[in-house]
C-alpha cells in the first residue's frame, strides 16, 4: 500500500478548500487516489518521486467507482 505522505495532505488540504472541493480522510487505506467526473476515472498513484495518473474512460466503470466512493464517504 501507498501512504500519502504529510507534505501532500496539507497541500490538499489547502488547495482543495481553495476550490470549494471536499476532502475525507478515513482509515482504511486505498493504493491509489481516485478521482471521478462524469464517465471518466483519473487513478493518481503516488510515487515516491513523482505521481503517475492513469485516466479510464467508461461510464460503467465511473457509475461503479460512485458507488464505491459513497460507501467510504458516508462511513463514521
Amino acid at each position: 500500500m501507498i501512504r500519502i505522505n504529510k507534505n501532500y495532505e496539507r497541500m490538499f488540504d489547502k488547495e482543495f478548500s481553495k476550490a470549494g472541493i471536499k476532502f475525507k480522510k478515513i482509515n482504511q487505506e486505498i493504493p491509489v487516489g481516485i478521482a471521478i467526473f462524469k464517465d471518466s476515472i483519473l487513478q493518481i498513484v503516488w510515487d515516491v518521486e513523482e505521481p503517475v495518473a492513469f485516466l479510464l474512460k467508461s461510464r460503467q466503470l465511473a457509475e461503479q467507482y460512485r458507488v464505491f466512493f459513497f460507501s467510504m464517504w458516508n462511513r463514521d
